[in-house]
């Protein structure tokens, strides 16, 4: 079974920006994913339109968590004035990019967490 995250980004302008980062090639729909359907209900009667976001693809079944960290991370930290053109990145993530990732965010993460 192949399973990934997914990050949906809500903005009030009505709009749904998917981070999917499973099947780089192919055709991404937001019919597709399994929350959609869930976010139309939950922002009733508001119809809103949902984009599909280019980003970092994962080249097994087991990365997707490590991106969508890394996703939320540079969203909140790094590219909010660039929103949502920051993301048009499809490259698959290595393992030494999920590396970096860990070893610039854990300790960010513990210190907040207050773990030395």
């Amino acid at each position: 079974m192949i399973t990934n995250s997914s990050l949906y980004l809500i903005v009030p302008i009505r709009r749904v920006y998917i981070l999917d980062q499973l099947f780089k090639e192919g055709n991404k729909n937001p019919s597709h994913c399994r929350l959609t359907s869930v976010i139309e209900s939950a922002l009733l009667p508001i119809k809103p339109t949902f984009d599909m976001v280019n980003c970092n693809q994962q080249a097994e079944t087991w990365e997707c968590g490590y991106i969508l960290l890394q996703s939320m991370f540079d969203f909140v930290n790094v590219y909010q004035k660039q929103f949502p053109k920051m993301w048009n990145d499809t490259k698959e993530v290595t393992d030494e990019d999920i590396e970096k990732t860990l070893k610039e965010l854990m300790p960010i993460l513990f210190d907040g967490l207050g773990i030395p």
